[in-house]
This record gives structure tokens, C-alpha cells and sequence, in this order.
């Protein structure tokens, strides 16, 4: 199993700069990006066993054949040695502002 994160964060702060002023003011911005990805690669023989055993049917009955594909998901079941592999990704993005 690979577990990977990559995270990218960006703030931007204003503020007045007159100490003598009546009005004293802040304002910002800020954003943030995380990708999370992993990877889970499982070779047996007896991965129809372990399937079963964990979720009560076969890899080739939750696939439906040999292979299953969506934007950030893919597994792919290889019907010889049973080879079993799933990625998935996914995204996680803040944006906010603030006045004072």
C-alpha cells in the first residue's frame, strides 16, 4: 500500500500601515489545494478467498470482469495470478476571505 499527499497553501493579509488613524482595518485571502493518493496492490491465489471472506462476494462479481474505471478510481483484476490494484485520488480545496 502507497499513501502520498502533496498540499500547496497561499495566504495573502492586508492591513493599514497609520497608527494614528481612527480606522484600523485587515482583510485576506487565503487558499489551499491537498491531493491525497493511494495505491493498494494485492498478488495471490487466494485473493478470491480473502474477498469473499472480507465482503461476502468475488473481486470478478464486484468488478464485473477484468476491469473497472472512473475519473480518479481504476482496479484492475487479472484472472491468472489475481493480481488486484486500486488507486484512488482525491482533492481536497479550501478558499476563504476575511475583513476586520
Amino acid at each position: 500500500m502507497t499513501n502520498t499527499q502533496q498540499s500547496y497553501t497561499q495566504e495573502l493579509r492586508w492591513q493599514s500601515s497609520n497608527p494614528t488613524s481612527q480606522w484600523t482595518w485587515t482583510a485576506g485571502i487565503f487558499w489551499q489545494l491537498a491531493k491525497e493518493g493511494s495505491i493498494e496492490e494485492l498478488r495471490s491465489t487466494n485473493i478470491d478467498n480473502v474477498f469473499n471472506y472480507l465482503f461476502g462476494f468475488t473481486p470478478t462479481d464486484f468488478y464485473g470482469g477484468t476491469f473497472y474505471s472512473c475519473p480518479t478510481n481504476a482496479a484492475y483484476l487479472d484472472s491468472g495470478l489475481r493480481h488486484l490494484l486500486q488507486q484512488h485520488t482525491t482533492f481536497d480545496r479550501q478558499i476563504a476571505a476575511s475583513a476586520s
